[in-house]
């Protein structure tokens, strides 16, 4: 069996740059190419958590959950990530210096084969062989094979419509939904050929929206009620709609989780000096205070879900989305019970009168 000496000196002497992390996701070993990499000192990081390192090196929200959720997939999930992009990451140099990376996340077990945590591998992206072409036809393959069945998805409801009988309002307001929804993956599909790393933003009126989001969690029948707070005089924001409606769905989607049947729920917005605050709040259970610092962490999950649901992605990738829009989303304390999460947008213009010549159109 080779002994630790062995180890430690292959460890110290591979040219790949290697993170350790236990499994609360906290360095344990730092090795001398990732100190030369990044400027970190194995002596200061030791300790501190992988994710907040990352937090503050990597300054685009969307290349920053990528580096999240892989060290959360590893830790939580024992998958590795093959971090193929390259990321900007500010090194500890004087001048700012930021350095280009890729890498790979992956768990690592002990001789007893039971869980130790994570290894992430950095290496220098120079060197690195560019992979746009792989990630296009990668993401052409995708699209094909999702565009097929949303055909197939939007000729039912067309036929389906055919044959319902005419004149009834609740069968047309749900077909109507189907519609719109099956129509907004559609563009999704379209854009993620030409996926760039932050979102298009364009001009957009947050009123039809809110209402769009509320009518249709509204008709799923949960028994909450689902009120629209928004002023018709709101200014327009910069952002991109389906990004907008995806963080909305999600808000609205945690609060009926973590509510009781007919309790309320409000969707709220209101314009400030340079941008618009949107509130969810509900009244359901809230938000245990200990795990108010871990809310956006990827994999985190609240004891009280008992639904055995979803992967604990949602709220990283809502903050994401609307950091990539140039806003911010945070989560309040609603009173003795409850939750409100709010976040913010940029408003599109510096006066309405220039607000009134442009529209964002719903599809």
């Amino acid at each position: 069996m080779m002994d630790a000496t062995f180890y430690h000196s292959v460890f110290s002497s591979l040219l790949c740059a290697i993170c350790v992390v236990d499994c609360q996701g906290r360095i344990l070993r730092l090795n001398p190419a990732l100190e030369r990499l990044l400027g970190w000192q194995q002596a200061e990081r030791r300790g501190k958590l992988l994710a907040q390192c990352l937090e503050r090196g990597i300054a685009d929200p969307a290349l920053r959950l990528c580096w999240t959720m892989a060290l959360s997939q590893a830790l939580v999930h024992d998958e590795t990530t093959n971090l193929g992009l390259a990321t900007p990451f500010l090194t500890e140099a004087d001048d700012g210096h930021t350095v280009s990376v890729t890498g790979i996340v992956a768990p690592w077990r002990g001789d007893d084969a039971e869980p130790c945590g994570a290894l992430v591998i950095l290496h220098d992206s120079a060197l690195h062989q560019d992979v746009e072409g792989v990630r296009s036809r990668f993401l052409a393959v995708v699209a094909h094979e999702l565009g097929s069945p949303v055909t197939n998805i939007a000729a039912a409801a067309d036929l389906l419509a055919a044959r319902l009988e005419a004149g009834h309002a609740g069968q047309e307001k749900l077909l109507e939904i189907l519609r719109a929804e099956v129509t907004r993956l559609q563009r999704l599909l379209r854009r993620f050929l030409s996926m760039p790393s932050r979102p298009a933003r364009c001009t957009v009126t947050l009123l039809p929206l809110v209402r769009s989001v509320a009518q249709t969690f509204q008709l799923r029948g949960s028994g909450h009620q689902i009120i629209v707070r928004v002023p018709p005089s709101l200014p327009f924001v910069w952002g991109d709609a389906d990004g907008i409606q995806e963080v909305l769905s999600n808000l609205v989607d945690n609060a009926i989780r973590y509510s009781p049947a007919g309790a309320q729920i409000i969707l709220a917005a209101e314009a400030r000096k340079n941008d618009v605050l949107v509130r969810v709040a509900d009244q359901g259970h809230g938000i245990a205070k200990e795990d108010e610092s871990v809310l956006f962490e990827p994999g985190w999950r609240s004891c009280r879900d008992e639904s055995g649901e979803g992967h604990g992605l949602g709220l990283p990738v809502a903050r994401a989305l609307i950091q990539a829009l140039g806003g911010e989303l945070w989560y309040e304390r609603e009173g003795e019970g409850g939750s409100c999460f709010c976040f913010t947008l940029p408003l599109a213009y510096d006066r309405q009168s220039l607000a009134e010549e442009r529209a964002f159109e719903i599809a």
